[in-house]
């Protein structure tokens, strides 16, 4: 077995507390649906946050963040919508070279047959040819949804994605916030002369 499949055997056995157990809600003492002030001053971070435009800044006011935590196996991307934790994705490094299929294999082997599976080639063509695949998807149903991409060249890395099953709620509280934002500031920009 490559060392490869090892370190992510491992990494499966830390997600999972026993094998075909329940699909992880978060990693570490960060979950999904978790209030981002529970987290924000516990851990060192960086923000990915875009604010360049006054629509972000709008955004990031109403709870919209992406921020980045370094782990001891990789990083973990923490996506907030409303203040709440909406996303999570754990990203760990493999050895270039590695066999994705037998990355996969150990997936499945641990959570047992994804609801639906994606094998691509480098070009982003739908490929059954182990020897062409690039990038391999596994989607699982679960509490909250959980995404499994195991990729190869340039990448070669193997993400868990956990999405909050009330995350789409909360995008879009989101966003209604912040189009009443850019609204507000709009009409104290542009007031309407007096009839």
């Amino acid at each position: 077995m490559r060392l490869a499949q090892l370190v992510l055997t491992s990494l499966i056995i830390a997600t999972a507390s026993v094998a075909n157990a329940q699909l992880p809600i978060g990693f570490g003492p960060i979950a999904v649906g978790q209030p981002w002030i529970e987290i924000e001053g516990k851990f060192p971070y960086q923000d990915m946050s875009d604010a360049s435009t006054l629509p972000e800044r709008f955004s990031q006011e109403c709870g919209y963040k992406q921020v980045s935590m370094t782990t001891d196996k990789g990083y973990l991307l923490v996506t907030t919508n409303d203040f709440v934790v909406t996303e999570l994705s754990l990203i760990t490094p493999i050895n270039p070279g590695s066999d994705l299929m037998a990355v996969a294999d150990l997936v499945m082997q641990t959570y047992g047959q994804p609801k639906s599976a994606a094998m691509r080639t480098a070009l982003g063509q739908a490929t059954i040819d182990r020897q062409r695949v690039n990038y391999i998807e596994l989607k699982y149903d679960s509490e909250h949804p959980v995404t499994f991409y195991v990729s190869g060249a340039n990448l070669w890395e193997y993400q868990t994605k956990v999405s909050f099953v009330r995350g789409r709620w909360h995008q879009n509280k989101t966003y209604r916030c912040a189009r009443e934002l850019e609204k507000t500031a709009k009409q104290q920009r542009d007031p309407k002369p007096n009839s």
